[in-house]
């Protein structure tokens, strides 16, 4: 919403961006102080009435208002993208520092949780890359997830050998009790079946969670490389800086 300055705002003179055709040169592009100024006063149903152009500069045109609507626009999907990965990579961090004190006196917490760790850290750099769109970003991210499904299946793989292969956990009492045989015999089994059915259900996660991620990160490509194209360069070079309009 406008506040009460917004129309005395409006009324004044403002540094201006020149005319600009995508396939011509512009001798004086809008700054980036500029184009933050005219955003902070400009949302995207806001009506521009006739301006006065300062000295030396040329009025802000209904073709360069439209190109900020649609770079808005058609940035939305981008943004999504960045805010999935920032929250997949903080998840990340968290799980894997989880994993990793959950397994101070274990080797296996240690194999799991530090490729993990590097895993999120990856994933927080690439959401960043993205944000400043850059066209690498969106590979680095679907690769990473095939990293992390590759990481997950050799973890639940690892468990499946080990529940499949290791003795009744209650033999040690079966021995001592045999007369708890009859109780102890099918909790053993049920443990089995629970330890398999939780690994299965890992690697499950992993190639139907991670595999649609990492499909959804490549899309992004086309998408991000469309918008470049599209957009005019002086509104990437704002969203680059990090001052979107």
């Amino acid at each position: 919403m406008i506040g009460p300055d917004a129309g005395s705002a409006l009324a004044e003179p403002l540094q201006l961006f020149p005319i600009e055709n995508r396939n011509s040169k512009v001798e004086n592009p809008p700054s980036l102080t500029d184009i933050l100024h005219v955003s902070a006063i400009l949302p995207t149903s806001t009506v521009i009435p006739p301006m006065a152009a300062a000295p030396g500069t040329v009025p802000l045109t209904p073709q360069q208002i439209e190109a900020i609507r649609q770079a808005r626009k058609h940035l939305t999907k981008i943004r999504r993208t960045c805010t999935y990965a920032l929250f997949d990579g903080w998840t990340l961090v968290s799980l894997a520092a989880l994993t990793i004190l959950g397994g101070l006196l274990s080797v296996s917490g240690w194999i799991v949780g530090t490729p993990m760790l590097i895993i999120a850290l990856i994933e927080l750099r690439a959401a960043a890359r993205l944000r400043q769109l850059d066209p690498r970003a969106p590979r680095i991210l679907g690769l990473n997830q095939l990293a992390l499904a590759a990481l997950l299946i050799a973890y639940a793989l690892w468990g499946l050998h080990g529940a499949l292969s290791a003795p009744n956990p209650y033999a040690s009492y079966l021995k001592d009790y045999p007369d708890l045989k009859g109780t102890l015999g099918p909790l053993g089994d049920f443990t089995r079946h629970l330890l398999v059915g939780m690994y299965g259900g890992l690697i499950a996660i992993a190639i139907f969670v991670q595999g649609s991620t990492a499909f959804y990160y490549f899309t992004r490509l086309s998408a991000l490389k469309a918008y470049l194209a599209e957009t005019p360069s002086w509104i990437i070079q704002l969203q680059k800086a990090g001052m979107s309009p």
